[in-house]
Formats: structure tokens, sequence, C-alpha cells
């Protein structure tokens, strides 16, 4: 209980410092076994999430020197020492309201960053996101994506909810938000028509998929990609791992055990064995695969893409 005391009497001292605000802590990225992320690279993420946090209105980044008290409270939180109202207690004369994580893993020249950000008084994770750096050397795309990291785990769209005089992220530069929403059509009425009036984008995902989510946030969601779509393309998905039996034009395609975690063979069909998730696959109006895309990057590339096929350029 003398350690406890102590604990709380340095958070209550800490604590008495802050404003109003919501206070967040942005901790030292956790890099995963394996990869080798420098010390400048650490810095500059943590530095871009907490620009962006003190950015948003109600909230205010906690200062790195804090690092290890806040390690401490965590490690106190989940020690089971005292019941769950005395932990309670103590996250809320702290004054940090929550605390955001992220680790990182490299992919051959990938950046994954994958973030979270949790309740001081529970430890509960309160929201999960993850953006990817397809050149893990370029510093102005990784800063990019940690300024966009705040946002997307308060729920807020970028630059819309900013504190007087703060500057919105270049995070979002060429996205446009829209409140449309893509309308998928039907999968196999879609595939098993004879002929199309329009070329077909199927978008292969996989469920639970990170990359998934994010670019059905991100590029799925940006306005100029929503109204080409519905106007050029006939926008279909297909789930690679589902589990039940797929009829394509009279044949069918089981669910195979293929891979780490079981895939669709329709799937395997559709990329040619390369897996990869999501991948963007066209048809034409005949219903033959005119191209697959894996990764899109952004918003930029994937209205590129778009553009080449409805302009005939296959």
């Amino acid at each position: 209980m003398k350690k406890i005391s102590l604990l709380l009497l340095a958070i209550l001292c800490v604590g008495a410092v802050f404003g109003q605000k919501k206070e967040v802590a942005v901790m030292k990225p956790y890099v995963m076994d394996g990869a080798t992320v420098s010390s400048t690279d650490k810095l500059i993420m943590v530095g871009a999430m907490e620009e962006a946090f003190t950015k948003i209105d109600g909230y205010k980044a906690f200062s790195r020197f804090s690092q290890k008290l806040i390690d401490a409270e965590m490690v106190f939180q989940r020690s089971g020492a005292v019941d769950d109202e005395q932990i309670k207690d103590v996250g809320k004369q702290t004054g940090v309201t929550y605390i955001c994580t992220f680790t990182l893993a490299i992919e051959v020249n990938e950046l994954v960053i994958k973030s979270d950000i949790i309740d001081v008084v529970t430890a509960e994770i309160m929201n999960s996101k993850t953006v990817v750096c397809f050149n893990r050397l370029n510093r102005e795309d990784i800063i990019e994506k940690c300024e966009s990291l705040p946002y997307k785990l308060l729920n807020i769209n970028q630059g819309s909810n900013t504190s007087s005089g703060g500057k919105p992220s270049i995070a979002t530069a060429g996205f446009e938000q829209t409140k449309e929403t893509l309308k998928w059509q039907d999968f196999s009425t879609t595939i098993n028509a004879t002929k199309q009036e329009k070329i077909t984008m199927i978008y292969v995902y996989d469920s639970p998929c990170e990359l998934c989510t994010t670019v059905e946030e991100t590029i799925l969601a940006d306005a100029t990609v929503v109204r080409t779509l519905m106007k050029d393309f006939i926008p279909i998905k297909f789930n690679a791992s589902i589990k039940k039996d797929v009829v394509v034009k009279g044949q069918t395609y089981p669910y195979s055990d293929f891979g780490n975690g079981g895939v669709n063979v329709y799937a395997i069909v559709l990329l040619d064995g390369k897996m990869g998730y999501p991948t963007f696959v066209f048809l034409d109006k005949a219903g033959e695969k005119i191209g697959s895309h894996f990764p899109v990057k952004d918003t930029e590339e994937f209205l590129k893409i778009l553009k080449h096929y409805s302009s005939g350029g296959y």
C-alpha cells in the first residue's frame, strides 16, 4: 500500500497542473519483433500525433517527460492490487483521460502503424485504427498518416473540429469526405450475367482485415470515388474467406484450407493465387478479367486506375 500511495501522490502532482481539456498521453511506439525503426522516426511519429491531438477542440497531448509515470499507472491498474472502485478513483484524479499507444510492424518496404486509444480508468481499448505507409522511408507520408490517426481514433472528421487557430492536417489532402454511400450491387446476379453495360469492379476483401477497413474508411469513402464507381462501373464485393460454396457461371467454388486462415477457391481464381487484401479486380462487359490491383496506396492512385478502365485504356 505504501507504493500505491506514493504512486497516487506522484500522479496527483502531475494531474494538478492540467486544465479542463481531456488529456491524451501519447506513448512511445512499440516495435514488433524483427522490425527496426530509427529513434528519429519514432520521435517524428509521436510528435505528429501530439500535434494533431492539440489541434482537436477539447483535447490536449500529455508531454513525453511523464512516460515512466504513465507506464507505472498502467501497470498499477492491471496489477489487481486494489478493487475496481479504487482504480477508478485513481484514474479520475490523474487528469489523464486517455492513453494513445501504437505498434509498428514492417513488411518488406511497408510500415504498418496500429494505434489504440485506451481509457486510463478502465484500461479498456476505446478505439483501434491502422494505417499503412507503403514506403517506410517516406517521412512526409509517415507524418501525414500519424497526423490522421488521432482524428480516426476519436471519430472526428479531420479538419472539421480543430482548436481555434489550428491548421487542419495535410493528411487528407485530395480526400473529399462524402455523406453518399457506395451502393454495392448483388454479387451473384452481377457475376453470373452474360453481358453487362459497364465494367464490373470486384472489391476482394478478407475478414478480419485491418488494411481493408482503412481502405473502406478512406478510398471507398471519398466522394469522387463513389460518384465515379456509381456512374461508370458496377461495384460488387467478395469476401475471400466466405465458407459457403460460391457458384459462378455453373462452376461451384468451395471453401478451402489454403493458406493460413482458409479461403474460398473463387478468390484464388480471381487473384491468380496472388493473395493480398484488399484487391480490386476489374471485369470487362463480357465478364472477362482485364486487371487487378493490390495494393492501392491512396485515393489519387485509385482514381487514376478507374479512369484507365472507364476510358477504355485497357
